[in-house]
């Protein structure tokens, strides 16, 4: 046994003697301004402290959302929001107070919520010659001690007892509620109302600074008339104030005292830490009454190896030091929260996570008055990853008793010891499987990775849109048509712009956009010089311009049939279609009918000029596309007897003689307008009646 004394004596010397020794505080703590999860960045108050590789915590001290109507629920949590939440994060880069993290933010946050950022010193063996603390929570920062080390030898204490939630201030009121009738039941109020004291702080962003109601874990302020304020909640519930009873003297009552802060449900499941609440204060009119007091802060120790050396490690909640007079009693704070992830603990290890006992009072030394002493605070919350550390700790997390009435006379209206029914916290307790939650997936910004390039393509055609994308996070696709996915479908009928959003489960968002360009060919053919030709006589077709590939048919009466104005020269009247495609293959088609006309006319075979209005005179009839040049008549004996050079008509007289009812031959000449210079001839009797 002396051998084995010594050789445990040999380790501990050589393990002090390369330790490095730590005391005070040893994290650097700023205020996290801004959370770009797109980025994965936060904006510090001030960056200088920290370097690129610096493992940190970011923690959110408050931010739920606590119910705030007037009555009884006022103060429970329905949304913690970011409240709690934490993660270990490693510095990637620094740009003056922006941080880039390695990994992704995991947890949600909100920096109006109290957002921090704390540095983990990380130590191969760490001995602890003085007392281990935290910065104080200020509002913005503090509250939090945080390391990590291979070995942790602990020669002296650790404590973080008073640095949590701040209890609530003393507030004077200069009146009575309501003129003194009944006392104020609100259970939250506004300065100026004579209604109540100061809430204590807790993890909301307080909505009323005054009355019973509890702030979330923060205790409710006692109401008027001089009634104690609530304990700070944690693991448990805050206890209530005490009443003023005695109102027989026709002065103020004090029916409603401060509410207990409510107390949080740990698990490792939603793994949320929470500092201890702070204290309601007790009501006042005469300055004599005593302010809440603050809970604990919050531990985190990362270690492979602690060496207890049955020290302590500490998060109480801070008691009430002194006695109100002859108005209300300040409330104890919430015992804080430990968080230990160790593969082995050597030796008893202490650890308190106690409520602070609420204040006492004297009535100010009167034998009428009865007050309302302070609530307790309730015991804090023990967390540990591995179940088997709990042999070696002896943890005590009790509930802070309430105040009483230490007048010393002992008035009959007062008793000596007198609560009023003012309540101890409830007590605190021990959660397993809790680990430190580290993010370790690391950050890809999102970005596009594949997109369809911009497109020509044929009207109609359908066309195949893809996009893609890399995230660290969840993605959903949706395009600007309905379409949700990676890709879209689509029929070409018009040029259109198409644009697709990919969002991840951040809400980050980027767009991309795709151009469909369609093309539609709609040819068209003009003939010229018309559509309708004579035998023999050609046409130009032409469709669009030069730029296209052209395909004519029938190719045989043509000039070309690949160029965009051929010469047509059809032996019948024939049809031309063309096909005109593009440079991206889209492609029309169109047809033209060019009609071959004869030249003709047609002769009457008798007319009859007696002026009657009806076929009184004698001329050709004229087929479209046909012009009589030339009439000439004669007689039977072959005497030309009129001539005109157009198809105005005789009218049956010669020198203006009326001419007999006999046979006459006429003899027409004509031409086509599609080919005036040839004159055509036809010869034909007709008979002159009258």
């Amino acid at each position: 046994m002396n051998k084995l004394f010594a050789i445990i004596g040999l380790i501990l010397s050589s393990i002090s003697s390369t330790a490095q020794n730590i005391g005070g505080v040893v994290n650097v703590y700023t205020k996290v301004q801004a959370i770009n999860y797109c980025s994965n960045t936060v904006t510090v108050a001030d960056g200088s402290a920290f370097n690129v590789g610096d493992k940190v915590l970011v923690i959110q001290m408050q931010g739920g959302n606590i119910s705030s109507n007037d009555d009884p629920l006022y103060g429970t949590m329905q949304f913690f929001n970011g409240a709690g939440n934490y993660e270990i994060q490693k510095i990637k880069s620094k740009t003056a107070n922006t941080i880039t993290f390695e990994f992704n933010i995991e947890r949600f946050y909100d920096a109006n919520g109290a957002v921090q950022m704390i540095s983990i010193p990380h130590y191969s063996t760490a001995t602890i010659t003085t007392p281990l603390t935290c910065k104080k929570w200020d509002g913005a920062t503090g509250g939090v001690l945080i390391l990590d080390a291979d070995t942790l030898l602990m020669n002296d204490s650790i404590t973080v007892s008073d640095m949590g939630f701040r209890g609530g201030l003393l507030y004077n009121e200069t009146s009575c509620f309501n003129s003194g009738v009944g006392g104020a039941l609100t259970y939250r109020c506004a300065t100026g109302g004579n209604c109540g004291a100061t809430k204590g702080e807790g993890a909301t962003n307080l909505p009323f600074a005054l009355g019973r109601g509890a702030n979330a874990n923060g205790g409710g302020g006692g109401n008027d008339h001089n009634t104690g304020g609530g304990g700070g909640g944690n693991y448990g519930k805050g206890g209530k104030g005490g009443q003023r009873l005695n109102v027989s003297n026709n002065s103020c009552p004090g029916p409603a005292p401060g509410e207990g802060g409510i107390p949080f449900s740990y698990s490792g499941a939603t793994n949320r830490l929470f500092m201890g609440g702070g204290g309601g204060a007790g009501d006042q009119n005469n300055n004599e009454g005593t302010a809440g007091k603050d809970g604990a802060g919050i531990i985190i120790l990362n270690v492979k190896q602690l060496i207890a050396n049955g020290k302590r490690i500490c998060a109480n909640g801070s008691s009430v030091p002194i006695k109100a007079q002859s108005d209300g009693a300040g409330a104890g704070g919430a015992g804080g929260s430990v968080l230990i992830n160790a593969t082995s603990i050597n030796g008893a290890l202490n650890i308190e996570a106690k409520g602070g006992k609420g204040g006492n009072l004297d009535n100010g030394g009167s034998m009428t008055f009865c007050f309302g002493p302070g609530g307790g605070g309730a015991g804090g919350a023990l967390l540990v990853n591995n179940p088997t550390l709990l042999g070696s700790i002896n943890f005590i997390a009790t509930g802070g008793l309430s105040g009483a009435q230490v007048f010393g006379i002992n008035p009959p209206v007062c008793p000596l010891g007198s609560v009023n029914g003012a309540e101890a916290g409830q007590d605190g307790g021990t959660v397993t499987g809790f680990s430190i939650y580290t993010a370790s997936t690391p950050f890809a910004p999102l970005q596009l990775t594949a997109l369809t390039p911009d497109k020509n393509v044929c009207v109609g055609e359908q066309v195949l849109l893809e996009v893609d994308a890399t995230s660290s996070y969840p993605l959903q696709f949706s395009w600007d048509n309905g379409v949700t996915g990676k890709q879209n479908n689509i029929t070409a009928l018009n040029t259109k712009n198409y644009t697709v959003t990919i969002t991840d489960s951040n809400n980050c968002k980027i767009t991309a956009m795709i151009i469909i360009t369609v093309n539609v060919v709609q040819p068209i053919i003009t003939a010229v010089p018309d559509s309708a030709i004579i035998e023999g006589q050609t046409v130009q077709l032409t469709t669009y311009t030069p730029g296209y590939t052209y395909q004519w048919s029938p190719a045989a009466t043509l000039s070309s049939a690949s160029i965009y104005n051929p010469l047509a020269k059809p032996e019948r009247t024939t049809t031309y279609c063309v096909t005109i495609t593009d440079a991206v293959n889209c492609s029309g088609s169109v047809c033209k009918t060019i009609d071959m006309i004869t030249p003709e006319i047609r002769i009457p075979t008798a007319f009859t000029p007696n002026a009657d209005g009806n076929n009184d005179v004698f001329r050709a009839i004229e087929a479209p596309k046909t012009s009589v040049v030339e009439i000439k008549i004669y007689n039977r004996w072959g005497e030309l007897i009129f001539q005109s050079d157009n198809n105005s008509g005789w009218d049956g007289k010669c020198k203006g003689v009326n001419q007999p009812t006999e046979s006459y031959v006429c003899k027409v000449g004509f031409t086509s307008v599609l080919a005036p210079d040839k004159v055509v001839y036809k010869m034909q009797s007709f008979s002159l009646l009258r």
